[in-house]
């Protein structure tokens, strides 16, 4: 019961860990910066403030694992692959828009994709490696799955669940 529980969210963890770094590396680029546009870079310090408010409440005390040391710090394994996704994210919802996209709206924009993928190789790995280490360190920490499981699913509950439901309404 529980314990399988708790060995399909570590197997689901390791999975979604390198989804995020997948995401992240292919919404940014390698050469030039989206986040050049002042447009784009706009708003990246409120979504750094409300992922820290999210860190303490889903990891809890766990000091290992830390988002500013991971992803915001500057010199952080992630925050190219952070900063860039962000840019692109807002440069890519402009360039979009919300409607149905056509192959040949992609095509006008497969050289920022390629730039995306080049990053991916670049910073990929480096990130996973910085993030699985942080999450294995606070494995240490009896209980740690424990915690992280319940308040995974309460903040799914919280904050996930509606947003999952209105994707898919659609």
């Amino acid at each position: 019961g529980y314990q399988r529980r708790v060995r399909d969210l570590i197997e689901a963890a390791k999975h979604f860990i390198m989804k995020v770094i997948v995401v992240l590396a292919i919404i940014a680029a390698a050469s030039a910066s989206f986040c050049d546009n002042a447009m784009y870079r706009a708003g990246i310090g409120a979504a750094k403030a409300q992922a820290l408010i999210g860190e303490r409440t889903v990891i809890g005390h766990c000091t290992s694992f830390s988002l500013n040391s991971l992803v915001f710090d500057s010199d952080a394994p992630c925050n190219i692959l952070f900063e860039e996704g962000y840019c692109y994210g807002k440069y890519a919802k402009d360039y979009y828009g919300s409607g149905s996209v056509s192959y040949g709206k992609v095509a006008d924009d497969v050289d920022n994709i390629a730039k995306l993928g080049n990053l991916a190789c670049e910073h990929g790995r480096a990130c996973f490696e910085a993030v699985r280490d942080a999450l294995v360190e606070c494995n240490k920490k009896a209980g740690f799955l424990d915690e992280l499981y319940i308040n995974l699913e309460a903040a799914y509950l919280l904050h996930g669940k509606k947003v999952v439901e209105d994707l898919a309404s659609k």
